[in-house]
């Protein structure tokens, strides 16, 4: 099975709420940090 990718945006509160559910969980998972201008443009 293939690891989750989730999306880091340091300004939205709903993908912090979105990574801690798979750690309690239990599943693995791959963070990627996206720069907030390149989400906002």
């Amino acid at each position: 099975m293939t690891n989750l990718i989730l999306l880091h945006d340091p300004l939205s509160p709903f993908a912090e709420k979105a990574r801690l559910m798979p750690g309690f969980r239990g599943l693995a998972w791959d963070s990627v940090f996206i720069p907030s201008e390149e989400v906002r443009a």
